[in-house]
């Protein structure tokens, strides 16, 4: 079933999609960051995407019972590279790692069908 939001709308996003025009708007601020900071920020924005997206599928998978493609979220590792993007340099690499547990804690409670309790970004960087 297509559900349109506004009368003139006339494609469907996917989370997919949604998620390819977060890394197109993210490369930039990337690029700008290592020129600034130099090349330690891909390892720490790695860091935090992977182990995200590592805890994430376990958790949707076994935890939720999530079947088919929901079992993967593509959202999860674009909020743990901007969790990664608040951290200093030199931050020792278990943290961006705790990060990224918050930020699949955050983004897997729900309160209702739909709704998100907490943004997962602003969850892991309150709580770091």
């Amino acid at each position: 079933m297509k559900r349109n939001h506004a009368p003139f709308v006339h494609i469907e996003k996917t989370v997919f999609s949604h998620a390819a025009e977060w890394l197109v708007a993210l490369t930039p601020v990337l690029i700008w960051s290592v020129y600034m900071f130099g090349a330690r920020v891909i390892t720490l924005c790695a860091v935090c995407a992977l182990v995200s997206a590592l805890l994430d599928y376990p958790v949707r998978r076994f935890l939720l019972k999530r079947s088919g493609i929901a079992q993967f979220d593509p959202m999860t590792p674009i909020y743990g590279a901007l969790t990664a993007f608040m951290m200093p340099v030199a931050v020792p690499l278990w943290i961006p790692t705790v990060a990224a547990v918050f930020v699949v804690i955050a983004k897997n409670i729900r309160i209702f069908r739909a709704k998100r309790l907490f943004n997962p970004f602003v969850f892991s960087a309150s709580m770091l």
